[in-house]
């Protein structure tokens, strides 16, 4: 006989899996969304943080309990029996020994009507604890959004340069097997079969470290997650439009730099330590309280019964000075509180100063890098000519080749650290990343309309260096080169072309600016830049 399924254990398996399914984004690479909507969902910190906000609500409720009523109940019974009685008696010992039975019961009931203020102050404190542990979970919020979005963005770098150094380690082989030819037919020395075989190695030590580092970037993304697991990011068609940096006032961000949810917190504590030098000052205020009492005790029923009701005030005079230290504790405290405050202050304005130059640099940076990787490729064309026409020497082609992949290096690299840097000024001013907003709102609809609209300015510009790179390989076909064709990616791709005619675009806060056109603008990032055929 086949047993029937257990209902429950089905019921509950099923909840289960729900459960399992929605913590876990879909299935396969991970996006930037995903990660971010996971990690602002489940990650360790912000349950931490979530459960001092729950313990601060609680105590709230503990201090406002003082003026609750207190009722008590109590019970007791009583059995007594005599061993021995001394009487009075001829014989002198009392022949009945007795044995009692007696019962008391009694339901009582307290209130304490005023205490001169001294609990209204401590539930003001407690208020203000609260207030400051919601600013500490959306400070975190933001710190945690903040670093998965960095790292996220590190990480596309690292595989980006794994991808550069292939191509690398791909030509440089190319580039012996070629050499090998050379040698063999006898128009080139060994000499360069031997350095053509070394620049082969050393790019290869340069994959294993690159292919180390893009490990390490992953492990990183994963902490920053929350995750205890491997997983895969996607790579496209997810892109990250850049545009060229407005003019950055430091005062402009002031007013949304100093409601950052750290500062807010931090006042919040100042305040609640003002409530509790204002309740340690009522420490010696008198307290009025009410009571009543009904009681039931005897022996035998019906049982004897009473009551009272009371009034009671108490006026302490001395208390060992223990109010006086308890003032000067909170006196302290307060001082100490209003110099973190300050201290704070200053660091975030210090924060902010650094995020504005790190992103101006980053930006001059990625814009030169783009030029050096232009030329850097006309040099790897001119070089791979004069080396084949019998003109040029083997250092040369291994400077140029090794100058091309450098530069294509720094530029993904620049790329992605001008990433970081919108995303570290977006961590300083206190903004969630945008990717993690579902809808986009009017005001961004059409700041992305205003974005895509400057990008096609670039086409000019784009067709230039495409007939520049055609002339180049023509000129290199006219001269017998029969190189490896350098990939589209060497010069500015699409993704990588800075928006122009953006400097004097008036932003009421540069966050707002850039992560809208970071998280609108069409643009293909460095590793997914169309091959030149």
């Amino acid at each position: 006989m086949t047993e029937k399924p257990n209902f429950f254990y089905l019921f509950f398996l099923f909840v289960a899996m729900c459960i399992q399914c929605g913590a876990q984004p879909a299935s396969g690479p991970w996006s930037l969304k995903d990660c971010l909507n996971y990690g602002l969902k489940n990650h360790p910190v912000l349950s931490q943080v979530e459960g001092t906000v729950d313990s601060a609500r609680a105590q709230i409720g503990e201090i406002k309990s003082n003026f609750g009523f207190q009722v008590n109940g109590n019970a007791n019974f009583l059995r007594q029996k005599d061993d021995f009685v001394k009487t009075t008696g001829s014989s002198g010992i009392s022949p009945d020994l007795s044995m009692n039975d007696s019962t008391a019961e009694s339901l009582s009931a307290k209130k304490l009507f005023s205490d001169w203020g001294r609990t209204r102050e401590r539930q003001k404190s407690g208020v203000s604890v609260y207030k400051a542990t919601k600013e500490d979970l959306k400070w975190q919020r933001t710190q945690v959004g903040g670093t998965i979005k960095t790292a996220f963005f590190q990480a596309l770098q690292a595989k980006a340069l794994i991808r550069v150094q292939k191509e690398s380690l791909d030509g440089f082989k190319e580039h012996e097997d070629k050499v090998r030819g050379f040698v063999e037919v006898g128009s080139k020395t060994p000499y360069d079969l031997t350095k053509a075989q070394v620049d082969v190695a050393n790019a290869q030590v340069a994959l294993i470290k690159a292919e180390n580092d893009s490990q390490n970037a992953m492990a990183r993304l994963i902490q920053a997650i929350g995750l205890d697991g491997p997983i895969e990011i996607s790579e496209g068609p997810e892109s990250f439009g850049l545009a060229s940096a407005p003019e950055i006032k430091k005062e402009d961000l002031s007013e949304k730099l100093y409601k950052r949810p750290d500062l807010s917190a931090a006042e919040f504590r100042y305040d609640s330590t003002s409530f509790q030098l204002n309740a340690a000052k009522k420490s010696l205020k008198p307290a009025f309280s009410g009571s009543a009492n009904y009681g039931w005790n005897g022996t035998a029923t019906p049982l004897n019964r009473s009551w009272n009701v009371g009034m009671a005030l108490s006026f302490p005079f001395l208390d060992g000075k223990l109010t006086h230290y308890q003032v000067k504790d909170a006196e302290g405290s307060l001082k100490s509180a209003k110099g973190r405050l300050q201290n704070l202050k200053i660091q975030a304005s210090t924060d902010l100063e650094i995020a504005i130059h790190t992103l101006r640099e980053a930006f001059k940076r990625f814009e030169t890098s783009q030029i050096l990787l232009k030329s850097a490729s006309e040099t790897l064309h001119l070089a791979e000519g004069r080396y084949e026409a019998g003109l040029g020497s083997p250092i040369e082609i291994t400077d140029a080749r090794t100058g091309y992949y450098n530069a294509e290096g720094e530029n993904i690299t620049a790329y992605y650290d001008t990433l970081v840097a919108l995303t570290q000024l977006d961590i300083v001013t206190g903004v969630l990343p945008p990717e993690y907003q579902n809808d986009l709102t009017e005001n961004q609809a059409e700041t992305a309309k205003s974005i895509s609209d400057m990008t096609q300015t670039n086409a000019s510009l784009s067709k230039e260096i495409s007939l520049a790179d055609q002339t180049i390989a023509s000129d290199s076909h006219k001269t017998g080169s029969k190189s490896q064709a350098i990939p589209a990616s060497n010069l500015p791709p699409k993704g990588l072309e800075l928006v122009s005619g953006t400097d004097n675009v008036a932003s009421e806060t540069t966050p707002t600016i850039l992560k809208e056109i970071d998280m609108t603008t069409e643009a293909v990032p460095p590793e997914n830049a169309k091959k030149a055929k």
